[in-house]
């Protein structure tokens, strides 16, 4: 049998709040993570926080980089016990985090998504807005980023992205379902095309 969910059950009965806060925190990001994602959640980590956290081997950090890792397990188990309300406000924060990342910013006109950038934070922005609870601005996200993947020759990602906000079509608006369901046959009548 694996005890490993104990131990770490265990483990996290011994820390205070704003211990658990870094962990929960951690756990959002799924990962390394740099301490100025953390800022971005308002999190001023003393000294000892870390120290103790780092001795009971439920983080890693690199000082010389300012970067933290928790485990998939630590992470998994504290993800878990994070409250629904609790949960989309971290996820929300670190959805604003890496859209103020992505380079030339959000396009928010027509005319400037020929010339959007996009890159892993915008993918990742748009992940932590969905689990935000977020869905129209995860819609909008994902319109842009369709138009922006098949300009470039990526149809079939920008597809997988629209693909993927269907199920969570009854909670966009009208226009944006209409929107939605247009782009998924325009692509599924050009990849048929192509067979």
């Amino acid at each position: 049998a694996d005890f490993s969910y104990l131990l770490v059950e265990k483990l996290l009965s011994y820390l205070n709040p704003a211990q658990r806060n870094i962990l929960e925190t951690l756990s959002i990001y799924r990962g390394w993570t740099l301490g100025e994602q953390l800022k971005a959640h308002s999190l001023d980590i003393k000294p000892g926080d870390r120290k103790k956290l780092q001795k009971l081997s439920l983080i890693d950090y690199l000082p010389r980089k300012d970067v933290y890792q928790v485990t998939r397990l630590v992470a998994q188990i504290t993800f878990n016990g994070i409250e629904e309300a609790e949960r989309k406000q971290k996820h929300r924060c670190a959805a604003k985090y890496y859209e103020s990342r992505i380079p030339g910013g959000e396009p928010a006109k027509k005319e400037d998504i020929a010339t959007a950038i996009y890159d892993e934070n915008a993918l990742k922005a748009r992940w932590h807005y969905i689990e935000a609870g977020e869905i129209e601005k995860a819609a909008t996200m994902t319109f842009e980023m369709d138009n922006y993947f098949c300009r470039i020759g990526f149809p079939q990602f920008a597809f997988d992205l629209l693909h993927e906000m269907e199920k969570y079509a009854p909670e966009i608006t009208e226009d944006h379902q209409i929107h939605l369901r247009l782009r998924l046959l325009g692509h599924r009548d050009a990849l048929f095309q192509r067979l």
